[in-house]
């Protein structure tokens, strides 16, 4: 961001955050990812646990949780195997909003809209 400014960080997000996780993935035992209920990039889209996990997420932080400490965390089976899945909540910052929020910038708009031309997945819509 400092070399150039918010629609450069995109640059960067876009290129190098999906490599970060399969580096940390290929060093540890542990497949790592990211989601969200509001994903820009279709590959990141949670499958239907991260789903679940999410929406009790946003139950909790309505309850009043503090993001910081929200995770969870259990033992599926998983094509005949047992697996454990983990998925810890990560506070959007007020920098984050500068991309991530509501009311964005014209130039990151822009960049947004022509690296992920399919806007905002909303999954709310599959809150029970």
């Amino acid at each position: 961001m400092k070399c150039g400014g918010f629609v450069n960080a995109i640059n960067v997000c876009n290129l190098e955050a999906g490599p970060i996780s399969e580096t940390i993935s290929a060093k540890s035992d542990w497949q790592v990812g990211r989601t969200s209920l509001n994903v820009r990039n279709a590959e990141n889209a949670p499958d239907e646990w991260e789903l679940m996990t999410l929406l009790k997420f946003e139950q909790r932080k309505a309850a009043g949780e503090d993001l910081k400490t929200i995770e969870y965390s259990e033992v599926v089976t998983k094509e005949g195997k047992s697996v454990y899945r983990y998925m810890k909540a990560i506070p959007t910052g007020a920098l984050c909003l500068k991309c991530h929020g509501g009311q964005l910038d014209n130039k990151v708009s822009a960049k947004l809209n022509e690296l992920y031309p399919v806007s905002y997945t909303h999954l709310r819509a599959h809150e029970t």
